[in-house]
Parts: C-alpha cells; sequence; structure tokens
C-alpha cells in the first residue's frame, strides 16, 4: 500500500446526522461497506447513486471513492470527477470538513464492565451517555462484545423485531448465527433481540447458560420494523421516512437473504412502475425465468432505496418482479436503504481536493487522474411512479441550517 494510505484500512466511519460528527475506526464497514458497493456495481448501479448511499451510511467521500476504485480500477477517472462534482453539495463531514463536535460517542472496552457483564448495564450506559462498546466485533467470523446470561435475555425477550434473518446457511464458508444481535434504541429506551423466546428456551433446555451477543447502537430517527405499526407495509414505511424522517436500523446481512418485512405484490405494482414482459431483452428475459425456478428471493431480497430531499424512491430490477409475479410469487422480502442529504455544505474544496486524490492513489488508481476537471452533475428525476431515476444525483442541498443538537 501506498505510503500514508493507513487512514484507509480499516475504514474510517463519520456518524451521519443525529449524533454529532465523528471519526473512529469501525471494523463493521470492513463487511458490509465494500461488499455493498461491489455488489451495486456489479448489478450495473448508476455511480452517483452508489457514492451518494456510501455518504449516507457515514462514509467520507474519499474513502467513498476509494471503495468505488477498489471495486472497479479501471473507472477510477470516472468515480475521481464525479466525486469532485459531488464534493460542494455534500455535507461538510463527508468532506471532512466542518466537524462541529468531538468524538462520536465515548467508547469503552468490554473489561471496563464489572465482573458480572449484563446487557442492562451496556444498554444504561448507551442510554445514559451514548457511550458504546468498542471495536465492534466481526461477528460473521464468530467473535462477539460479550457474553450474556441466557435468563437475562429471556427477560428481555419480546414479539418486537427488528427485521427478519435469511435461510439458515448451508454451504461452505457460511456466516454462523451463533451470537444473538441486540439492537439498542435511545429514543425509548429499548431493548429488541434477533431472537425469540423459544429459541432462547431451547438454548437453557440444553444446559447453555450463556451466549455470545453484539450490540448495535441506533440512531435517534432509527426504529425497529415491528415499532413502526401493528401490521407494518410498505405504505407504513415511507410515510414515516418522508414525512417523520424515521428509518428502519440496516439488517445485518442482507446479501444472505435478512430483509425488513414481506410486501405483498399489490403494493410493489401501486407505487413502483413494474414492466411488462414485452419490455424486457430477450437475453434478461431467459436469465430471470432461470433464476425463478431456484427460491429467488430465498437469498436476495427485493431492495428499496429512499431519498427523503424530494420523496424519491427505487426499487432495484423492476423486472425481476414482473417474471416472479408472472409465476405465481406474490410475496417478497424486502430491505430499505434511505438517504438524506440535510447538513452543512462542505468548506473546504481545497481540502476534498487532497482527500480524493490521496484514495485514488490508495486504491491503485494513476495519480494523474487527479488531473480530471469535473463534469456538470444532472438533477435526478423521477421516471413514472417512482420505478427509478432518469438521472443520478438529487438537486443541490437546500440552505445550510445547523446541524442537530441531538
Amino acid at each position: 500500500m501506498t505510503a500514508g494510505c493507513g487512514a484507509f484500512t480499516p475504514y474510517q466511519m463519520v456518524a451521519r446526522a443525529g449524533d454529532g460528527d465523528v471519526s473512529g475506526d469501525w471494523l463493521e464497514f470492513q463487511y458490509s461497506a465494500q461488499k455493498e458497493i461491489k455488489y451495486f456495481f456489479d448489478q450495473g448501479y448508476p455511480p452517483t447513486s452508489v457514492l451518494l448511499h456510501a455518504v449516507s451510511t457515514g462514509l467520507t467521500l474519499d474513502r467513498s471513492l476509494y471503495l468505488a476504485i477498489q471495486a472497479d480500477s479501471s473507472r477510477a477517472r470516472e468515480f475521481y470527477s464525479l466525486a469532485l462534482s459531488m464534493a460542494s453539495s455534500l455535507p461538510g463531514w463527508a468532506c471532512g470538513a466542518g466537524e462541529v463536535g468531538g468524538d462520536y460517542s465515548p467508547t469503552y472496552d468490554v473489561n471496563d464492565l464489572p465482573p458480572q457483564r449484563t446487557v442492562a448495564a451496556v444498554a444504561e450506559r448507551f442510554f445514559a451517555s451514548n457511550s458504546r462498546l468498542a471495536p465492534f466485533p466481526p461477528w460473521p467470523d464468530g467473535d462477539f462484545h460479550m457474553l450474556a446470561q441466557v435468563d437475562e435475555l429471556l427477560e428481555l425477550a419480546t414479539d418486537q423485531y427488528w427485521y427478519r434473518p435469511g435461510p439458515p446457511q448451508t454451504a461452505a464458508g457460511a456466516h454462523p448465527r451463533t451470537a444473538v444481535l441486540i439492537a439498542l434504541y435511545r429514543h425509548d429506551k429499548s431493548v429488541v433481540l434477533d431472537t425469540t423466546r423459544s429459541e432462547l428456551e431451547r438454548r437453557k433446555r440444553a444446559g447453555i447458560k450463556r451466549v455470545p451477543v453484539v450490540f448495535y447502537y441506533n440512531q435517534q430517527d432509527q426504529r425497529p420494523v415491528g415499532q413502526l405499526a401493528d401490521d407494518a407495509n410498505l405504505e407504513v414505511v415511507l410515510d414515516k421516512f418522508f414525512q417523520q424522517g424515521i428509518q428502519l436500523t440496516p439488517v445485518p446481512m442482507w446479501d444472505i437473504g435478512d430483509h425488513h418485512l414481506m410486501v405483498d405484490a399489490g403494493e410493489l405494482t401501486e407505487i413502483f412502475d413494474i414492466p411488462d414482459q414485452t419490455a424486457i431483452p430477450q437475453a434478461r428475459l431467459a436469465r430471470l425465468n432461470m433464476e425463478m425456478q431456484n427460491a429467488p428471493f430465498q437469498n436476495r431480497p427485493v431492495m428499496i432505496t429512499l431519498l427523503r430531499d424530494g420523496n424519491y424512491r427505487r426499487l432495484a430490477e423492476p423486472d425481476r418482479i414482473r417474471i416472479a409475479m408472472d409465476v405465481g410469487i406474490q410475496r417478497f422480502p424486502v430491505v430499505f436503504f434511505y438517504h438524506g442529504i440535510e447538513r452543512l455544505a462542505c468548506s473546504a474544496p481545497a481540502s476534498c481536493i487532497q482527500r480524493l486524490c490521496a484514495a485514488v492513489t490508495c486504491a491503485g488508481g494513476d495519480r494523474g487522474v487527479c488531473e480530471t476537471q469535473p463534469d456538470p452533475v444532472p438533477a435526478m428525476v423521477p421516471v413514472g411512479g417512482g420505478g427509478g431515476f432518469q438521472e443520478e444525483i438529487p438537486p443541490p442541498p437546500p440552505p445550510p441550517q445547523p446541524p442537530s443538537p441531538s
């Protein structure tokens, strides 16, 4: 790796709006950001949408660019030009400028907890002072924050949920689901487990007294899907986000089937444009028909991207929905991705350029790319019923507002 590139490994995350601007090393991004960016490019997503998604999840623009070039180094010049064009209309923290305050949150090591470690103690530190256990463990590889008593988890178990897990993985190299994932919410001091009471009772009957747990710390605007309504559906999820800015907690591993909720085909056709079979190219049609023969949505949920600025929404691969409906599939697992740029404009373009150039070279791109002049970025216009975007980037953000104190 080029000298001075250590900042890009592990990826540095900056918190988005909610609890202040910060930087810190978060291992979870090694298991999500790089994988998501490569997947989106492989699926043909426009690069502006991919970079905007990365920024809205908390990555700075230079780190988003670094991961994009790692995913496809042949497009380094295109990605750099695009990132440079976006910089002036992104929030200050995305360019490494305009930060408004200290650390993302106080952090502590598991050994700072009392010998009798409890979920309640971890939750109370988060609720009282936003304190978080660090570092975030690579739990898909079997790591965890700490061991928790099964009896305590049984007391916390409810019917509430924040995602639905995909099917068990049996292939070689599959991620084990040995840890209980615990989502913590400061807005109402709630604790939501990703397991059931019956599963915990099964472990207890098997003589298991303690199980590994991993904590997910939620922003003030994030909620478990089960809390949105008694019978949450697509319309409820969209209304909560567009009207109140309420988002669902991201699912842990959407790429192996984890999803937020099941949605009826009628809901999708009412909100999005679903093409007729006649509009699908023959090669694509043949591939989709073949895909439908093997539980196509079990490990690959429907993806819906929401952008609050302008109430835009995008359904990935609407033609896939059409073919599924034609073979009789009427309910679909759906995962939501959220975007919202409502922060201070970048205040240090020169610094942005330096950071972006460093990202290019550290990712293995030609430094001559930095001589590229940015092309103007078009405004994004919804197509039809919101089934897609005609262009790639939203209009400039509204006038700068003071950052949220929450």
